[in-house]
């Protein structure tokens, strides 16, 4: 056809073919611009199916407008030829630039982020692509991303094709409901963007097999290998994106584009430029050299072998950094040093498989720090804020308002382990002091000790002899049980439901191995805790194997702070038991006065007694520990609202939306603050949030009842939504009576607050003094139900 002109297009290069037709290069004779033809090849023109799906793909690409959408000019049909005219783009498509290796990091999450932007206009306007894959996407020469071929796409109209002899999608791409042809939805394009995301970073699809039966089989019924398993350097929370994309639960997957919006753009946020990536990359703050004041230490990029080899020999010759100790020292205008933050460590490993040890090394080396009372601790959390970052030294530590920051690395050979550490002044970035300490493996916790004990001895603090003793801890620990230990703790600090119940599971495998590691009790059983938190089973199920390890830990030894805290959150939430509770707080802060848990634990009991105020000043000094924390925010805005602090409330959730990027989840006390204040227009803009408020269906019934009945009847339908999942899934009972009290159901009300107090409702405790209840108050059954809990009074009034 090269050579002929069809309708006002000469014909002027082929560019390609697939299963449906040919691409071609074309001159608009009329409007003399270059455009790409798409052909419906000739013997599909006379196929009803074939032609249909072709002019759906014209007019599902023609509805949408966006700078990464092809646009579709028009759609012709002239002697036997179909054909859709579209902008030609000038670049290759994303399957090509794959074929040249991954990605680097920074041009994945650009590319990444403008697809998804893309996508999220599809998904606006109702329509669904489903066949996103690298070959869809074409890359512009001046670094534009082009979603195009939209033959598979469904519209508001429609919930399912008919499969014919073509696969609808191609294979390695398909969601699990895609593959097995059930009804999908626009979540069936975050999954195939996820999988898509995790070819760029990684240059090799996730689900892979010598045919499509076995590709379909692996995505069914396998995970992807972990990306940090098939290239260094990947961020923990890049590959957390792509597993989240990529959940074959589509209930628990990304619900949003632009959810996944958000957290690219704070990945991108803390990625540096780089060049094209071998896939072999290893990013770190070197510690070879200090940098000039009030720079950051540049970042260095080398082969992973490189890295082994070089610290190999360092640690071999006995090469000693220590030589530094007192070369910085004897500095006259060195403030008192009474806050620090410790940034995370460096893995001089250059194997992203020891991601896992070197962030339990950070978060071991805070918690011995945490231990000394005079001494501020910023929380790991936080501390992770600035694992890849520009700032420099007074930035961070102006951020974080401390004093000091800790910097080091970690190299493990074998069962030997060098940490080296160098404290920093804040103000100034003036090196205090630096040293590396060597140990086996089975040393380590005497290791960490050793290490917080030098840094106590630096800043100059007057260490207690009790803090002298728990900063002093000779025990030895198998190598084999520690690393499980600290696999755990890998997944724990994901904080989902399924990293919670992986960590418990690496934990149970600690204490069966060896029954008498304390630490390996006190974990398991705050994995049980924070599980049963979550809600997803009923506490009965929770609580009693929770006190169970605690008890353990504690008997094994008594001074382990987290044990204590666990303990008295058993007994708080579960036994009601308030005085008891207070004891092992207050005892565990003793220990540890830095651990923000114990603190929210302070402020829980103090929140069952009814003084509301002074447990806000708890949770906000944890906060003060751990800004950037989602938990330490979240638990604020919640004893805020408990407080009846309403427009202070609204104020937390806006900062915390501002940094964090519109989180979702606080949209519950938002809804209740605005409702609480008779602001009902903007607390239905929150209660849209509800998470079954995404399901068109639903969405049309809250408005109805809210337009019939105001927010009572908004919230009478989400309380009967809550009851009805219950009888299919455990549902808090206690989360359904609040529903039922703002809806100003008196009986319901009591009928579930009764279930909540028969099933040990982990939330009815201190959660009862939330503002839905007030109504009640002087309701014999209240009253009754206060008894029962050993509670007395009015609560509220106790402030």
């Amino acid at each position: 056809m090269i050579g002929q002109t069809i309708s006002h297009y000469r014909i002027t290069e082929k560019l390609g073919e697939g299963g449906m037709g040919v691409v071609y290069k074309a001159e608009d004779t009329k409007l003399k611009r270059t455009v790409a033809l798409k052909f419906l090849a000739p013997e599909l023109t006379r196929e009803p199916t074939a032609k249909s799906r072709f002019l759906h793909e014209a007019q599902a690409a023609a509805a949408l407008h966006h700078a990464n959408i092809c646009t579709v000019y028009e759609i012709d049909e002239t002697n036997d030829h179909l054909f859709i005219a579209m902008v030609y783009v000038e670049g290759q498509s994303l399957k090509e630039k794959i074929q040249d290796g991954p990605l680097g990091l920074t041009e994945a999450v650009d590319v990444a982020i403008q697809v998804a932007e893309g996508l999220g206009e599809a998904h606006e306007h109702g329509i669904v692509h489903r066949d996103i894959k690298p070959s869809n996407i074409m890359l512009t020469t001046d670094g534009q991303s082009q979603i195009m071929d939209f033959g598979l796409a469904m519209s508001p109209s429609q919930t399912k094709l008919t499969r014919t002899n073509s696969s609808m999608g191609t294979c390695a791409y398909m969601s699990p409901e895609q593959s097995s042809n059930e009804n999908v939805d626009h979540r069936t394009d975050i999954w195939s963007f996820g999988v898509m995301l995790y070819e760029m970073i990684s240059g090799c699809q996730p689900f892979r097999g010598d045919y499509e039966q076995a590709v379909v089989f692996a995505l069914l019924n396998h995970d992807a290998e972990p990306l940090t398993g098939l290239r260094t350097g990947v961020p923990v929370e890049l590959e957390r994106i792509v597993g989240k994309a990529m959940t074959k639960d589509r209930g628990n997957r990304y619900q949003h584009v632009d959810d996944i919006l958000v957290d690219l753009r704070a990945v991108r946020d803390r990625l540096q430029p780089e060049t094209k990536s071998t896939g072999t990359e290893f990013r770190t703050r070197s510690t070879a050299a200090a940098p000039a004041p009030g720079s950051r230490r540049p970042v260095a990029v080398v082969g992973g072998v490189l890295v082994t080899a070089l610290v190999l020999g360092v640690f071999l010759v006995g090469l000693n950094v220590g030589n530094l100790r007192g070369r910085f020292q004897g500095k006259e205008s060195i403030s008192p040093i009474r806050s620090l933050a410790v940034l995370p460590l460096d893995n001089m490993m250059g194997d992203a498989e020891q991601d896992f040890f070197v962030e339990g090394m950070h978060e071991a080396l805070i918690t011995e720090l945490s231990k000394i009372g005079t001494l501020r601790v910023i929380s790991r959390t936080s501390a992770m804020h600035y694992q890849e970052t520009d700032r420099s030294i007074p930035e961070i530590a102006r951020e974080l308002d401390v004093d000091a920051l800790v910097e080091g690395s970690v190299l493990r050979v074998g069962d030997q382990v060098r940490i080296t550490a160098q404290l920093i002044h804040g103000a100034t970035d003036e090196h205090l002091w630096a040293d590396d300490y060597d140990r086996d493996l089975k040393d380590i916790l005497s290791l960490i000790s050793e290490v917080a004990r030098a840094i106590a001895g630096q800043i100059d603090i007057a260490l207690t002899p009790d803090q002298q003793d728990r900063l002093t801890n000779e025990h030895t620990v198998d190598p084999d049980v520690y690393e499980t230990l600290l696999r755990g703790r890998h997944h724990f600090n994901e904080f989902t439901p399924d990293g919670v119940l992986e960590a418990r599971r690496y934990f149970q495998q600690v204490v069966e191995a060896d029954p008498d590691f304390a630490l390996g009790h006190a974990f398991l059983a705050g994995s049980y805790i924070v599980f049963g938190i979550m809600g997803t089973v009923p506490p009965g199920e929770i609580m009693p194997p929770a006190r169970k390890a605690a008890l353990r830990a504690l008997e094994i030894d008594p001074d382990l702070a987290s044990t204590r805290t666990v303990l008295g959150f058993v007994q708080l939430y579960f036994d009601w038991d308030r005085s008891a509770a207070e004891r092992e707080f207050r005892r565990a802060l003793e220990l540890d006065p830095n651990n923000c848990y114990t603190l929210h634990g302070i402020a829980d009991c103090l929140t069952a007694s009814g003084h509301l105020l002074e447990a806000v000043e708890w949770v906000k000094r944890a906060r003060q520990l751990d800004p950037y924390s989602r938990l330490r925010n979240i638990v604020l805005i919640a004893h805020l609202m408990l407080a009846r602090r309403y427009e202070e409330t609204i104020e937390e959730i806006e900062q915390w939306r501002s940094f964090s990027g519109n989180d979702r989840a606080v949209w519950y006390f938002l809804c209740m603050a605005y409702n609480q204040q008779g602001r009902y227009d903007e607390a239905m803009v929150e209660l849209r949030n509800f998470p079954a408020g995404h399901d068109p269906a639903w969405a049309q019934t809250l408005e109805t009842a809210f337009a019939e009945s105001g927010m009572p009847g908004a919230f009478q339908f989400c309380a009967e939504h809550l009851a009805d999942m219950s009888q299919g899934q455990y549902t808090d009972p206690f989360e359904v009576a609040v529903f039922f009290a703002l809806a100003a159901d008196e009986d319901q009300t009591f009928e579930w607050l009764e279930k909540a107090y028969q099933g040990r409702s982990l939330a009815l405790l201190h959660m009862i003094m939330r503002p839905a209840f007030d109504p009640f108050r002087s309701d014999p059954r209240f009253q009754d139900l206060m008894s029962k809990m050993g509670m007395s009074g009015n609560p509220v009034a106790g402030e």
